[in-house]
């Protein structure tokens, strides 16, 4: 074989190893705010019950830019499929991903009092709530969970604190449900 030869074979032989190769490079500012409407997509899509569209949603989002939020709605989504497992897997998948998604461990703490595992949902809500008081989905499943578990005075403490911040009609229901008279703005 000749240098020549041997030198274009090299020269093949490198350029089909570069197009093996998967160079990641960053998602572009075009990508990550296409993938960010895609997430609040999904999630009026969850909202609606379209389950399919919002997996598609958060897929495609997750193909553009690697987020946590993308993770937690596809966990939602299989949270409302009754898929616990997978639900649990993408919630801790996402926060792996971004520990300061709090979001992500408010639905684990969610997933966690739903499968009866009340303690451990309870450490969860109180975590996330310390991070950040004003998650006032959080503050609403944990008033949820302490009046399943009987303690009263402090679900309404809490579903009195989210409602104040919100005025939300589910934190009013809630309060409701918990024998207060709520007045509404």
């Amino acid at each position: 074989m000749t240098v020549s030869k041997a030198c274009c074979l090299f020269l093949l032989f490198t350029i089909s190893l570069g197009r093996c190769a998967h160079v990641s490079t960053p998602p572009t500012l075009h990508d990550q705010q296409h993938a960010e409407n895609l997430i609040d997509q999904g999630a009026a899509f969850l909202r609606s019950g379209e389950l399919e569209q919002a997996k598609a949603s958060f897929r495609l989002s997750l193909e553009l830019v690697r987020s946590a939020a993308a993770l937690d709605g596809l966990g939602c989504v299989a949270f409302l499929r009754g898929e616990l497992g997978n639900a649990q897997a993408y919630f801790l998948r996402a926060y792996e991903i971004d520990p300061n998604y709090q979001e992500t461990l408010s639905n684990l703490a969610l997933l966690y009092n739903f499968i009866g595992a009340s303690d451990e949902a309870e450490r969860l809500f109180k975590r996330v709530l310390q991070h950040d008081p004003t998650i006032i989905q959080s503050r609403n499943n944990f008033g949820v969970l302490l009046k399943e578990s009987g303690n009263i005075h402090k679900a309404r403490e809490e579903l009195y604190k989210g409602y104040v911040f919100s005025f939300s009609e589910v934190m009013r229901e809630n309060l409701k449900r918990a024998g207060e008279n709520v007045w509404h703005p």
